[in-house]
């Protein structure tokens, strides 16, 4: 009889912490990377190579709060005119939207600038399109 119940016991545990990981995995999501890929491109419609992309938000308020999230990151073109950011770090589960942020790209005498809305746990993508005129992206941004 003790054996019975013994393994009858050992039954019921394993039961029930199977049963606790197959409740317990019911509420969890995977959590898809949130990134921007910019196309720098010229008048032509060519991709532009090796061009300075700055993507930034910048607070509409003044004083901004001082809990203002603000991203400010550079990056260069590859050989196909094209530059990704990953804000995966910034996206918070549960949140409403994530950004509209400004672009800027420049490269030999010419600059472009255009905006993106970042929609979180997604790939989003913008093209800008480089035109006459002087680089307004702070030489500190590699």
């Amino acid at each position: 009889m003790k054996k019975f119940s013994f393994v009858f016991g050992a039954m019921i545990v394993m039961l029930m912490a199977i049963s606790s990981g197959i409740l317990s995995s019911c509420h969890r999501y995977k959590v898809e990377p949130t990134k921007a890929l910019i196309r720098v491109v010229d008048m032509d419609g060519a991709p532009v190579k090796f061009s300075k992309v700055r993507i930034y938000a910048l607070p509409s308020e003044f004083p901004p709060p001082s809990n203002a999230v603000r991203i400010d990151t550079c990056g260069v073109t590859s050989t196909d005119g094209s530059v990704e950011f990953d804000f995966s770090s910034y996206y918070q589960s549960g949140q409403a939207g994530f950004a509209v942020l400004d672009i800027m790209a420049c490269k030999d005498g010419q600059y472009a600038e255009g905006i993106i809305k970042i929609t979180e746990m997604d790939n989003n993508e913008e093209t800008v399109t480089l035109v006459p005129g002087a680089c307004q992206i702070p030489s500190d941004c590699q």
